[in-house]
């Protein structure tokens, strides 16, 4: 891993002439801060900026076309979607990550340590973007990464990195904790609250800690993470004429990828989701006609977007959706039916409510009943094949996750976190190749480091290598 030091990514990744409204006032009060923050807080936007890319970019799509999410239809996005990956993919999903974010957020924490608002931002954005890297390829750089002094990190195993990144994160906490709040302009998610960010970091511990299976100590976790909706960290399009200030998959329909990858016949809206489909998620208490029409994405006319891909519909990465189902299977696994019931019930609160997602026609049902303990007992409503009333309410939980968390990582992650450990309550995707006999495990290390580093080598058994969380 060849070090590039101090880059930034501002200009390259999404916005160029925007980022000057980002940082307007930057300067308004001098006394505020420390000169040094000043000058530190100016690559803040940068590492945001290039972890919008690792959350949501190019990567992501393409195993949410491995989740049943999403269809490549033509060109590169159609090899990609029948999992001819090569290693020349994600050169730039590892740039991001560790030169675009670690590299930055290592420099704000050497140049201003005693900034505490900064310092825990920082800690925070790193153990999200290594989190993501690691969940993605299994072992990965971190003990040895981004060190001038070693052009050949060593390799840690999958395990042992997210053990660091919840060391990280309990450092983040503490420095937030104890911050003072200030209004951050460069913040592109919270503005510097501080408290907001403390709730992201809480979920993330809760999602690491979901990843390798010990969900008593993911169930701690989330009980402080975002509690609410309007506390979701996500990109959030300014809305300005800058052409490339707009939601990424509305930019991806309207540029040279138009028709190439989309959703209208995926998995999850022909399927999952279609209220014509005998085996999708519709029943008695459950209507998802709204939530379809939210979802579906028109790759061939981006301006006929109102939902998910609308040009400025804001994209989640870290969610009050996650930490609350979270919350709900990890208070199912450790607790039982009736406390895992009641987290659930909670969020279906807010979908009733829509307020996971907007309503676009009035005539589409909406309808997301209370459950009750009854519906997960063998033949119930929700228990129809008569397993566990407790292995029934996990399988709603995670069926629900599967549609919460489109467009982002942890679909991937879920369905190999479950695929081989609990089948009986994983969601069954079809294979996107007539021949394919495996479903993908991991993304191939990138060429770039494959050519760089000796520390280097990618398994034998490529995409389908299951890795550490997941055996």
């Amino acid at each position: 891993m060849k070090q590039i030091k101090y880059l930034i990514l501002a200009a390259t990744v999404l916005y160029s002439t925007a980022c000057q409204d980002l940082v307007q006032g930057i300067n308004d009060n001098p006394n505020a801060v420390p000169i040094e923050a000043v000058s530190a807080v100016g690559f803040l936007t940068g590492a945001q900026l290039a972890n919008i890319q690792v959350q949501l970019g190019h990567e992501q799509r393409i195993v949410s076309s491995w989740s049943g999410h999403y269809v490549g239809y033509q060109n590169l996005y159609k090899s990609l979607y029948e999992y001819a990956l090569t290693s020349g993919e994600s050169n730039g999903f590892w740039s991001y990550a560790y030169q675009g974010v670690v590299n930055q957020m290592r420099y704000i924490r050497k140049t201003v340590p005693s900034d505490k608002l900064l310092v825990g931002i920082s800690k925070v954005m790193e153990a999200h973007s290594i989190g993501t890297l690691a969940a993605a390829y299994g072992n990965i750089p971190y003990s040895e990464a981004v060190n001038p002094e070693i052009s050949d990190p060593k390799f840690d195993s999958q395990k042992a990195v997210f053990a660091a990144l919840q060391t990280l994160l309990d450092e983040a906490i503490t420095d937030l904790t104890g911050a003072t709040k200030r209004v951050i302009a460069e913040d592109l998610h919270y503005a510097g609250d501080n408290a907001k960010w403390l709730e992201a970091a809480h979920t993330l511990k809760a999602r690491y800690f979901t990843l390798t299976k010990e969900y008593d100590k993911a169930l701690v976790a989330a009980q402080k993470g975002i509690s609410k909706p309007e506390n979701n960290f996500s990109f959030r399009p300014l809305a300005s004429n800058n052409l490339q200030d707009k939601n990424l998959l509305f930019t991806l329909f309207s540029g040279s990828r138009t028709g190439d990858l989309g959703n209208r016949t995926s998995y999850l809206i022909t399927t999952f989701l279609n209220p014509a489909v005998a085996t999708s998620r519709n029943n008695a208490k459950t209507r998802e006609a709204a939530r379809r029409s939210f979802l579906l994405l028109d790759d061939r006319n981006a301006g006929n977007n109102l939902g998910f891909a609308a040009i400025t519909e804001p994209m989640p990465m870290i969610t009050y959706a996650e930490n609350q189902l979270t919350l709900a299977e990890c208070a199912t696994r450790t607790q039982g039916l009736s406390a895992g019931l009641t987290f659930l019930n909670a969020y279906r609160v807010q979908l009733n409510g829509a307020k996971l997602f907007r309503k676009l026609n009035a005539t589409d049902e909406l309808k997301y009943d209370p459950l009750v303990a009854a519906d997960f007992e063998a033949g119930g409503l929700e228990n129809a094949d008569k397993i566990d009333p407790a292995r029934a309410l996990l399988r709603e939980v995670i069926e629900e996750r599967y549609i919460a968390f489109f467009n982002t990582w942890m679909t991937f992650n879920d369905l190999r976190r479950l695929r081989k450990s609990e089948s009986d309550i994983s969601v069954k995707i079809p294979f996107n190749r007539a021949t394919a006999t495996r479903h993908p495990e991991r993304i191939i290390y990138p060429q770039n480091e494959l050519n760089a580093n000796s520390n280097a080598i990618e398994p034998a058994e490529g995409l389908y290598f299951v890795l550490e969380v997941n055996k």
